[in-house]
């Protein structure tokens, strides 16, 4: 039982499309099941609100805004009658995660399954504590490729720092316990063989380099959102290091500028227990370069992006509303 988290546009679906590859990983699409730290404790609160069949929603509470998990995807093979029983015969996340991956290993004859959603990152503390035999992957790139990719995607400066800061912040918490494992973007497309294999050793599985090579079927049906260079799918290449320096001068500056002044809220910190909460401390911890700009004619832009977000979640009543934000602006 393992999660991959960290920030979006960090590698983790190339991560997964290679992982599923190997005789030993069911590695499955998104389900956004362990994305909800307090779905763990609270169970049978909240489990009636994974699938979509009441009014209400189960809301996530760090950065990014979700709802509800994706639970009846093919590559699961489950029925809709079928999913509402286990999830309402089932005490606890353990035992429905047990009984809700079993199909799908069982159909691939496979050992142990793993979840890949970025926003896994915010429960890695929550799921070493449930999970006793569970481990975790942070995937990371270089934090301004990462932003150059988001922006890509559609994502303002701001929100893409937010998005980036907080979900790297909560995974890299728990980087001291020996279940957590990080895999970098750059290793993981310049020295892929090395790399997956010192992966699947933490993981306790036999090398296979064959699953470096997307098969027939992964050529066939690629996958690829906006903004991405290549299919997740495809074969591996480098070409998408070095984005950030592809961009205009305006462009690479706002993003500095939006990484520079992003922070976790004090709130947030105190209630995740990160050990982190600012864009300087991640680039020491990770030894990053820090670059530096003159902030004045982007501090306008980011405080509007800034103010509308705030008014994006109270409007929506969402739990990170103006009175539990998660992330402030301070340009020092």
């Amino acid at each position: 039982m393992i999660l991959i988290g960290g920030s979006g546009s960090t590698g983790s679906s190339l991560l997964q499309n290679i992982l599923n590859r190997h005789a030993d990983i069911f590695a499955g699409p998104e389900t956004r099941l362990f994305i909800y730290p307090h779905l763990f404790d609270n169970w049978n609160k909240y489990k009636k609100r994974l699938n979509g069949d009441t009014f209400l929603t189960i809301r996530s509470r760090g950065w990014s805004m979700r709802g509800r998990a994706d639970l009846l995807q093919k590559s699961f093979k489950w029925e809709k009658a079928d999913l509402v029983d286990i999830l309402k015969h089932t005490q606890s996340i353990n035992e429905f995660s047990e009984a809700f991956f079993k199909p799908a290993l069982k159909a691939k004859k496979a050992k142990i399954w793993i979840e890949k959603t970025p926003q896994n990152a915010c429960s890695f503390y929550t799921f070493l504590n449930h999970y006793p035999k569970g481990k975790v992957v942070q995937t990371l790139r270089n934090p301004y490729d990462v932003m150059a990719s988001l922006l890509a995607r559609g994502f303002n400066a701001y929100e893409a720092a937010g998005y980036f800061i907080y979900h790297t912040c909560a995974a890299a918490s728990n980087s001291e316990s020996d279940r957590y494992f990080q895999i970098h973007y750059e290793d993981l497309v310049q020295n892929p063989a090395s790399t997956i294999e010192a992966l699947l050793s933490f993981l306790e599985l036999p090398y296979d380099a064959s699953i470096l090579y997307p098969t027939d079927s992964d050529m066939s049906n690629p996958l690829k959102l906006k903004g991405w260079n290549h299919s997740e799918r495809g074969k591996i290449a480098k070409s998408s290091v070095g984005r950030f320096q592809k961009l205009d001068e305006n462009a690479r500056n706002e993003i500095i500028c939006a990484l520079n002044s992003f922070k976790i809220s004090e709130r947030h910190i105190k209630r995740n227990l990160f050990k982190f909460s600012t864009f300087k401390e991640i680039c020491t911890h990770y030894n990053y370069e820090y670059l530096d700009i003159d902030t004045k004619p982007y501090q306008n832009r980011l405080k509007n992006y800034h103010k509308q977000d705030i008014w994006i979640r109270t409007r929506k009543l969402h739990p990170t509303h103006a009175f539990y934000y998660p992330g402030d602006l301070d340009f020092g």
